[in-house]
């Protein structure tokens, strides 16, 4: 279940050139960096060195509350890990960080700025020691529409599908890139499906808003859409008037696309949004935690505003439960979306594309509170049909026994900066899933922000982080795959002081053999 990164190609700004970073000695010697620039540096055993044995460059950059930044940091000598904080007396805190999101070996980071100032970036690798050049690039993505001549703002309604076409008198981003905008009236709890296409050049869709003629970028796609397509499924927080910004991945590409804008849930009543269900989904069938049924799409199925098919499933949760939602098959590009039940009326809650891997779907998520919820086996494409499998898991029971190896507290100690050994086999606990644990305790400190990575070559690594209530293992965080391949990692700011609680875990069960884990600032 891997997040597909995207591979970007930055392009330098023509009146830019290539410039030269001077390397910075100490954190606050950092070099500055401009939005449209990349720079040329290199790691050498003379620039700083962590704790962890590994090199660092710096970079300053002045930003603005609100505005989305992607920082990219690619080398063809070592393995990049790119964080952006900030610096104060010297001192440099994370914000985040990424190791493989550029794509191979290549980090990128898309982070909206909290608040006015100077923000840093360090450029470091992600094992100790290594050394090398690489290239660094800085690009705004909250730019001011309209502001290169341009072409306006067309207004869209669900269900409608434009035809436009990138000309050079469109208006041109920082990146050298063209783009159109599109505006869309929304409403909050709405769920929206954006999807761009294009024979002629790689598309690249972001959804935001538009204060005046500034653009501020909230979810952004490359190839979502498949192949060079692009696509967005996004849960309108609030009321009011969103924007799409048609675009393309590369700089100076110019022809024709369609842009497609489709309701996937309604708000709630009374907002006037589009519905996107059927009086059938009252049939919904049952399934139970750890049941996993058998079905088949077909065109006799509920049909969607999108002219796809889809099944539903239902089942009563309690507040604090977390379930996983997994839809696999092996005829269609499988969606999913979890939701609610309330009558005949099904409200989306969240939704997934490939997070199953491949072309399936899965979903974690913890229940809000006690209710019956409902699961909408759906595909990404409109009319297709063929058998899946869909599976409801239990992974936790808020208060209750939630896969406690029976200790409160209890694992091998780990520090942060280590990287530890172990192995998974049938002396270790197993999970109510029947994969085998086990626990690492790291103690940290409040707002301390850490990183941990689990990796094996024997099976697809999934990765737990929480704490300890009495016998109970409360979850704060899971990954899958966003180590790259079937490797598992996140990142993660301490709420309070105290013992956490790192389980070491298989993706499927009955999975055993070697992995190392490690936890960086």
């Amino acid at each position: 279940m891997s997040w597909r990164c995207r591979s970007l190609v930055l392009a330098l700004v023509a009146a830019l050139g290539s410039i030269s970073a001077p390397r910075p000695a100490a954190a606050q010697n950092a070099t500055g960096i401009r939005a449209g620039q990349t720079v040329q540096g290199e790691l050498t055993s003379a620039d700083t060195k962590l704790t962890d044995g590994s090199y660092a460059d710096y970079y300053t950059f002045d930003g603005r509350a609100g505005e989305q930044v992607r920082v990219t940091m690619r080398s063809r000598g070592f393995d990049t890990y790119l964080v952006l904080g900030r610096l104060s007396g010297g001192r440099f805190s994370s914000l985040q960080s990424d190791d493989d999101g550029g794509g191979g070996t290549d980090s990128q980071v898309t982070y909206t700025l909290p608040d006015d100032g100077t923000f840093a970036i360090r450029a470091n690798t992600l094992a100790p020691a290594k050394t090398g050049s690489y290239t660094l690039g800085l690009e705004s993505l909250g730019l001011a529409a309209g502001s290169g001549g341009g072409n306006g703002n067309t207004a869209m309604s669900g269900g409608q599908t434009i035809q436009g076409e990138l000309t050079t008198d469109d208006t041109k981003l920082d990146d050298g890139s063209y783009a159109d905008y599109y505006t869309y009236q929304g409403h909050a709890g709405e769920q929206i499906r954006a999807t761009m296409r294009s024979r002629v050049f790689d598309t690249y869709l972001v959804i935001g808003r538009l204060d005046g003629k500034r653009f501020s970028a909230l979810q952004s796609n490359d190839d979502g859409g498949g192949g060079t397509d692009s696509q967005i499924t996004y849960t309108l927080p609030g009321d009011g008037t969103y924007a799409f910004r048609a675009n393309t991945l590369s700089a100076g590409k110019t022809g024709s696309y369609t842009l497609t804008i489709e309701p996937v849930s309604s708000a709630p009543a009374g907002t006037g949004a589009r519905a996107n269900t059927a009086t059938t989904v009252s049939d919904a069938a049952p399934i139970l935690a750890g049941q996993t049924i058998q079905g088949e799409l077909s065109s006799t199925d509920v049909r969607l505003d999108d002219n796809s098919y889809a099944d539903y499933f239902a089942f009563d949760g309690r507040a604090g439960q977390r379930v996983r939602v997994t839809l696999r098959s092996r005829a269609f590009d499988s969606y999913l979306v979890f939701g609610r039940l309330v009558g005949t009326r099904f409200s989306s809650l969240q939704s997934n594309d490939d997070g199953g891997g491949g072309n399936d779907s899965q979903i974690t998520y913890t229940l809000p509170d006690d209710g019956t919820y409902a699961i909408r086996v759906n595909t990404l494409a409109a009319r297709q049909t063929g058998a899946y499998t869909v599976g409801l898991e239990l992974l936790g029971a808020g208060s209750s026994a939630n896969d406690a190896p029976g200790s409160s507290v209890s694992g091998t100690s780990i520090s942060r900066g280590q990287v530890l050994r172990g192995a998974l086999d049938g002396s270790d606990f197993t999970l109510s899933d029947g994969s085998y644990a086990e626990d690492f305790v790291y103690h940290g400190r409040s707002g301390e922000r850490i990183t941990v990575t689990l990796r094996s070559s024997a099976f697809d690594a999934y990765l737990k982080f929480g704490q300890m209530n009495g016998q109970s293992f409360h979850e704060l965080a899971a990954d899958d795959d966003s180590a790259g391949g079937t490797d598992s990692q996140l990142s993660f700011t301490l709420p309070s002081t105290g013992d956490y609680v790192i389980r070491a875990n298989t993706l499927f069960k009955d999975k055993t053999g070697s992995f190392t884990v490690s936890v960086e600032p």
